[in-house]
């Protein structure tokens, strides 16, 4: 510090404070000063963030201060009854009611809206509800990084190989699309054919250019949301939506070496990822760990909720009133999960002679087609539903429950250079298929 000093003393220094958020809306910005005020372990304690300048005349919640009736703009705390699956039904109703305002304009995109959670369980009743309704939504914890293995990718790439033209155009790409079976990848070529038209118009490009286009394409797609993003704040930072709603969690929660105030500058990151609009959702007394839940404070049935205690009074903030709830679908009790490739024996097909029948049955299976799980041998074991078995789990794995269904998530291309070299002796293929499963537990 007397180096600082010194330092500023020699040169006259001046300290510059980084305060001005370009991102989000006066009034976003002032509830999450509010919110962050009581931790005073942090930086830039006397210089709270403000709006840039070139907003500042700007109206305090931005341009759906005019389009939503409701909020005005505001930073909303809403209802979102008594457990995680009454929060998911509160959650896509509040952004689907934003949709429907923003129809007229036609400038919804579910791409640019997430709904952040302290933890990923929170999120399932979410996940489950989006796929119940046909929204649109992906997990950031979702691993894609196969997609240069996925079949749908392998088999443009045999086409383009044995292509007598080394030279293609986006035409010629969107002509081979329209004679593939539709599915889930299919859809992902389709959105980088779409993006490679764009980029390079009518020219030609050779072959091996379109390749390279592809693998780079496919490194951002596993890193970029195709719809609904469902993400706790950690894997929130650095990140910006246009509308996002916060789950009410375990918020409070800090580890043994953390100071008290962790909590509240994650919650804070969570608040800044909005640009445009911002739903803090709030459960009721049913759990006590609830981020809001203070001693001295009950929320009421059948009354407005209570307001957040750091943003009570706050002329930026709209406190909701309690929403009626009619039942909760059954499959928000579900869990979904998406296997990682540590999780599954990738080797367990290479391990059976090209003729052997697993083959032919995981040739015959795409995403979406229904599977059956079962113990095996100490470990799980996937087959089709009439029993052929299809591919294998880690021995490790564990359920997270009672596992209620499973089916296909994709299927991924595997060759013998990628087995470890201690274990390819033990292979009957050079080349082979592997299936990746979601599962889904009670």
């Amino acid at each position: 510090m007397a180096f600082i000093r010194r330092f500023e003393q020699d040169f006259d220094a001046r300290q510059a404070w980084l305060t001005e958020n370009y991102r989000s809306t006066a009034h976003i910005i002032e509830a999450a000063n509010r919110f962050i005020a009581p931790a005073r372990q942090r930086m830039k304690v006397e210089h709270p963030i403000e709006i840039n300048r070139d907003r500042r005349q700007d109206e305090p919640g931005g341009e759906w201060a005019a389009r939503d009736p409701v909020a005005g703009g505001r930073v909303q705390v809403i209802d979102a009854g008594a457990n995680d699956q009454t929060q998911a039904l509160a959650a896509i109703a509040e952004l689907q009611r934003l949709e429907a305002l923003a129809a007229e304009a036609s400038d919804w995109d579910w791409r640019r809206c997430a709904i952040i959670a302290r933890q990923w369980r929170t999120l399932d009743p979410v996940q489950s509800l989006c796929e119940r309704q046909g929204l649109p939504a992906q997990r950031a914890n979702h691993d894609a990084s196969y997609f240069w293995r996925l079949r749908e990718t392998q088999q443009l790439r045999n086409w383009l190989q044995k292509s007598s033209n080394r030279l293609i155009d986006a035409a010629a790409l969107e002509d081979w699309m329209e004679r593939q079976p539709a599915s889930v990848w299919m859809d992902c070529l389709r959105e980088a054919i779409e993006d490679y038209r764009l980029e390079i118009g009518t020219a030609e490009t050779s072959v091996e250019g379109f390749t390279e286009w592809l693998a780079e394409w496919g490194r951002a797609f596993r890193r970029r949301p195709n719809g609904l993003l469902l993400l706790t704040a950690h894997r929130a930072k650095g990140l910006q939506f246009d509308h996002v709603v916060i789950l009410d969690d375990d918020w409070r929660r800090t580890g043994r070496n953390e100071d008290p105030d962790a909590w509240r500058r994650l919650y804070y990151v969570a608040m800044t990822r909005a640009k445009k609009t911002l739903a803090l959702a709030r459960l009721r007394h049913s759990y006590p760990t609830s981020v809001w839940q203070v001693r001295d404070e009950r929320p009421p049935f059948g009354t407005r909720v209570p307001p957040i205690p750091e943003l009570r009074g706050l002329g930026s903030v709209l406190n909701r009133s309690a929403t009626a709830f009619g039942p909760t679908p059954p499959e928000l009790a579900l869990r979904r999960r998406v296997l990682e490739l540590k999780q599954i024996f990738l080797d367990f097909p290479g391990q059976r002679a090209p003729g052997n029948p697993i083959h032919g049955a995981i040739r015959e299976l795409g995403a979406g087609d229904e599977l059956r799980a079962r113990q095996a041998n100490g470990a799980w074991e996937l087959t089709t539903i009439e029993g052929q078995p299809i591919g294998r789990l880690a021995q490790a794995y564990r359920p997270e429950g009672k596992l209620q269904s499973a089916r296909v998530h994709a299927v991924i291309s595997r060759q013998r250079e990628d087995s470890a070299p201690e274990f390819q002796s033990r292979l009957k293929c050079d080349e082979w298929e592997v299936v990746i499963p979601e599962l889904v537990f009670t």
